[in-house]
């Protein structure tokens, strides 16, 4: 199998929980270029900003969504409910520039 059809997440959506530093920023980075787009979430909102700008500036998208995934209810009703309104909401317009994941 190609490695690019394996790797291409273009159209998909991925959830990282500690994106706002060290292993849950890099794989929201990651995920970004291989073209999926990135819901940032941490329980503070504080590094998340930095690391969607950083997506963005690259050319690909992401939202921040601060939470406190550690409880369950919280998570479940407040993060995926108002995440997925927001989606749905968004039409998810590329930005300006946007590369597709294997030109980079």
């Amino acid at each position: 199998m190609d490695s690019e059809k394996l790797f291409d997440l273009s159209g998909k959506l991925a959830l990282i929980t500690g994106a706002s530093r060290g292993i849950g920023a890099e794989a929201a980075k990651t995920l970004a270029r291989f073209g999926a787009r990135v819901i940032l979430s941490s329980r503070k909102r504080e590094g998340l900003d930095g690391i969607a700008q950083e997506i963005t500036e690259e050319g690909f998208e992401a939202m921040v969504r601060p939470c406190h995934n550690g409880d369950r209810l919280i998570f479940s009703s407040t993060m995926l409910q108002r995440t997925l309104t927001s989606v749905q909401r968004l039409k998810w317009k590329k930005p300006p520039g946007t590369r597709h994941p294997k030109s980079t």
